[in-house]
């Protein structure tokens, strides 16, 4: 095991409390019921769990295609004729028997003709007297038990014996099938229960004729195989040729298991060494020799042990119980076989213990720990614990309540106990929790128990270092005045203790600098350094430290003076900041720089489920600051390593803790698929700037949805943005996530058609033009009305004599994403002159071009102007606009003085010094 120092902040630490606090008490017994075929999900840990993986090793009872068995399900009759057929080991005949049935009911291709005409010949059914099956009927328990009980040869014998179903019910319980089962008659048999009677029914001994009375009538006995010793014949044995052994499981893997001294093939589902070892097993054999099930049938403890002087008894220190120790005990001790005497007088903090039947511990597995993990999480094959422990589990059996779990398996805050030489590793999380009551030098008590200090009783302190708990420690909890969990091993000591500490608290946090710059505080006149930073969170947030704080010798706020400040932080790297209760800056930290990796460089891209990069481990909780839109904080994505919806890092600088652990990554580019979505869209006004912020904005028809804003930048991939202008169609690409347009194309002639509408139809949504032999068909319902201020309308609004442009959803189609009036019949259009209002500092200037007669006004909320073309209007200087104050932002819009509600032109803009 790798230990390593090294400090985690105080956030971990909360949160790891958090979680510890949720962990229950888990017991260290069970009972060896548990089987290792690939038994269906819901099953699993009930009584049926042996029963339906026995039944579903050899091929009678499969469960459904979803993984569940459905205990509790009804069966059809159809089902059980098919369950009843492979239980006699006919399914293969079932299969060339399909085809035609002697029931009306039963058509020729339903899926289970050949299962009821071999169950029907060979007597196990009857169906009913007016000639049916009913093939999707549900079966009850009296049917149930009549065809068991024909399974094994007892209809004729029975079918002479009083009245169904008495008579079969009474020969069932008599033979064993209905041992441990207790079912009404008359109700539907459930799969579970059901499944129950029928493995009883495999092991009961068959009956069939053995000869003749003296009258001549057949008589009927239980069948032996004729050997001797004659052994019972059972459809087990007999008709699905499974051998049942019996033995110590010394060893299992994919291939082979050791079942005392022999070794067999193995075929079987997966199983689980680590519960079955040194148990001992029902195993079932097929007629290839080849092992295809096991089952534990011992009585198996997972406790700490404690072992007498002469290693004649032992006690399970947890369940405070005492064990006789079988003089031919079989002893395992740190994986190794070893002989009784090495038990004498020894303890051991973990041991699987297994019994006999008459109580006595016939089996020892007995592990001491190196040492105890908490886990953090896991990279690769390593398993790394709070507190910068780690360690390489790729050989190791991970076992939790006796049972092998996987990697994956592991949960933050699980307490992993090993013995690395024996590459062995139990998950125990058992804890008590209550109040610290009185703390001494040497140990403390919670609810009344003692519990004594040791290097093994651990905490992590408010640096997330995991240290040893001492009296002074156990002040900062008791501080608190708030309820601990303590963790405990199998032996009843402590390990590991959580809580809130009775601390100031603080929090750590990863941040990317945005920007620094300096300045003199607006009262005081002092020097000022300001911070903006996007920290882990994704908050964008900004700190101001005074330079004769940085300045005194003894400040906690940086390892520096201003002078180092200045020269050492910088935008576009990773600092950590220390956050105090109140939201103050408590200490600012460069971390420090790793590697960069660059897409087309000596090294390949790096993965995201890479362990390292370089000679620097990489952490799954590795913050990502992801800068490919940009610098600016609005473009910057935050986000978890292990959460990246992306494979590779293309171009990233790796920053590191000072164990060499990438704890903080600035990526430039990635895998990562674009989420844009390109649209149709018409421009409703003129694009304007949003002065200072490098940002257009566009108002537009989306997607058939009402005139909105959007936003984008003015950088190459929207040259075209600055130019939108009302009327415009348009393509757009969206950004999903962040509603921001990354990219505007105009659309040209072949893809826009206009012309006077000849004929509409409503129902079809089909258009057709004059002088146009295209019908166009609108795909989307998305109709806009441009000489209505560009509102939504239905098909049905456009009249035959309006003039409208289709815009087809490709090049040359007749299909149209949007119909888009621009004139309507019989009105004629006021002018066909175009305007327009465009601002630079502060001044307006006014564009009307082919203007109608007509007094034209600008217009800023009450205020207004009249104006003709190309005037100028300077607001904050120009009355009436001079009333307008700097930083105000400002529209204004451009009327026709006889219509004072349609709005010929527009522009937006902050009002400048």
């Amino acid at each position: 095991m790798k230990l390593k120092g090294g400090n985690k902040n105080m956030r971990k630490t909360n949160r790891f409390v958090a979680l510890l606090m949720a962990l229950i008490l888990v017991f260290s017994s069970a009972m060896s019921t548990a089987v290792f075929a690939e038994v269906n999900e819901d099953v699993v840990g009930t009584s049926f769990e042996a029963t339906v993986g026995k039944l579903k090793a050899v091929g009678i009872m499969q469960g459904y295609p979803d993984g569940t068995f459905k205990p509790e399900g009804e069966i059809t009759r159809a089902e059980f004729a098919k369950i009843a057929v492979t239980a006699l080991g006919l399914a293969d005949a079932a299969e060339i028997s399909r085809g035609t049935t002697r029931f009306p009911d039963v058509y020729l291709n339903h899926w289970a003709t050949g299962f009821i005409n071999v169950a029907v010949n060979r007597g196990l059914i009857v169906g009913y007297p007016d000639g049916t099956f009913r093939p999707e009927g549900k079966l009850t328990n009296a049917e149930a038990v009549t065809i068991l009980v024909r399974l094994v040869g007892l209809g004729p014998v029975v079918d002479k014996q009083g009245t169904w179903p008495a008579n079969y019910i009474g020969a069932a319980s008599n033979e064993g099938i209905l041992k441990g089962v207790n079912v009404a008659s008359s109700t539907n048999a459930l799969r579970g229960l059901t499944a129950e009677m029928l493995m009883n029914t495999l092991t009961v001994q068959k009956w069939g004729a053995t000869g003749y009375d003296n009258d001549g009538s057949v008589s009927y006995g239980k069948l032996w195989d004729g050997e001797t010793p004659a052994s019972k014949l059972t459809l087990l044995n007999d008709n699905l040729g499974i051998n049942e052994i019996e033995g110590r499981l010394m060893a299992i893997d994919d291939e082979e298991v050791t079942i005392g001294n022999t070794d067999y093939d193995y075929v079987g589902a997966a199983a689980d060494e680590a519960w079955l070892f040194l148990n001992m097993v029902d195993a079932w054999q097929n007629e290839d020799d080849e092992i295809i099930y096991v089952v534990a049938t011992s009585k198996q403890f997972f406790d700490a042990i404690e072992v007498d002087a002469d290693a004649e008894e032992l006690t399970l220190v947890e369940a405070d119980k005492d064990y006789d120790i079988a003089s031919n005990v079989v002893v395992y001790i740190d994986g190794e076989r070893e002989a009784r005497a090495d038990l004498e007088d020894n303890d051991y903090d973990y041991a699987k213990v297994v019994l006999n039947d008459d109580g006595d511990v016939v089996a020892i597995s007995a592990y001491l720990w190196d040492d105890t993990l908490i886990v953090e999480e896991t990279s690769g094959f390593d398993v790394i614990g709070f507190g910068g422990d780690e360690l390489d589990v790729e050989d190791f059996a991970i076992v939790k309540a006796g049972k092998t779990i996987s990697l994956d398996d592991l949960d933050e805050g699980d307490i992993l106990y090993f013995n690395e030489s024996a590459e062995y590793a139990v998950v125990y999380n058992r804890s008590v929790t209550g109040e610290i009551g009185r703390i001494f030098t040497t140990r403390i008590v919670v609810n009344g128990e003692d519990y004594e200090f040791s290097a093994n009783f651990r905490y992590l302190d408010k640096d997330g270092d995991l240290v040893a708990l001492d009296s002074d420690g156990a002040e900062q909890f008791k501080d608190a005045d708030e309820d601990v969990t303590i963790f405990l091993n199998h032996a009843g000591d402590p390990v590991f203790i959580t809580g809130d500490l009775g601390i100031a608290p603080t929090s750590s946090l990863y941040a990317y600098v945005t920007d620094v710059y300096t300045y003199a505080a607006a009262r005081t006149g002092e020097s000022m350094r300001g911070i903006d930073v996007v920290n882990q969170n994704g908050a964008k947030v900004s700190y101001d430290l005074k330079a004769a704080d940085l300045d005194d010798g003894d400040n906690d706020l940086y390892a520096g003076d201003a002078a180092d400040f200045d020269a050492q932080v910088k935008a576009d790297l990773i600092i950590k900041l220390e956050i105090k209760e109140d939201a103050t800056l408590k200490s600012v930290e460069v971390v420090d720089f790793g590697t960069t990796v660059t897409a087309g460089g000596a090294t390949d891209p790096v993965k995201v489920s890479a362990r390292f990069v370089g000679a620097y481990r990489l952490l799954s909780s590795a913050i990502i600051f992801d800068i490919s839109e940009g610098t600016d904080a609005d473009d910057i994505e935050v986000l978890v390593l292990k959460d990246a919806d992306f494979d590779e890092l293309l171009d990233a600088d790796y920053y590191v803790n000072d164990k060499d652990e990438i704890v903080a990554i600035i990526v430039s580019d990635s895998d990562r698929e674009s989420d844009v979505t390109e649209f149709t869209a018409i421009a409703t006004k003129n694009a304007f700037e949003l002065v200072g912020e490098d940002t257009w904005r566009l108002e537009l028809i989306v997607d058939g949805k009402a005139k909105a804003n959007y936003f984008t930048k003015a950088d190459a991939n929207i040259a075209n943005a600055s130019a939108v202008t009302a009327g415009q169609y348009l393509l757009v690409d969206i950004n999903d996530s962040t509603n921001e347009i990354t990219k505007v194309t105009v659309l040209l002639g072949t893809r826009v058609a206009n012309g006077v509408v000849e004929t509409r139809t409503t129902a079809t949504s089909v258009i057709k033009l004059e002088a146009n032999p295209v019908e166009f068909k609108l795909e989307t319902g998305n109709v806009v009305d441009k000489t209505d201020s560009y509102k939504l309308k239905a098909i049905r609004d456009i009249a035959v004599g309006d003039t409208v442009d289709i815009i087809r959803v490709e090049d040359g189609s007749r299909f149209a994403d949007y119909v888009v009036r621009t004139a309507k019949v019989g009105v004629t259009p006021v002018s066909s002159a175009t305007y327009g209002l465009t601002n630079v500092a502060n001044t307006i200037t006014v564009e009307i071009v082919d203007e109608p007669a007509g007094t034209y006004v600008v217009r800023i909320g009450e205020l207004a102007k009249t104006v003709v073309d190309t005037d100028q209007v300077i607001v904050g200087t120009d009355a009436p606009f001079d009333s307008i104050a700097p930083g105000t932002i400002v529209t204004a819009n451009l009327y026709n003085l006889n219509d004072m509600t349609t709005v010929l032109a527009t522009v937006t803009f902050v009002v400048t010094n």
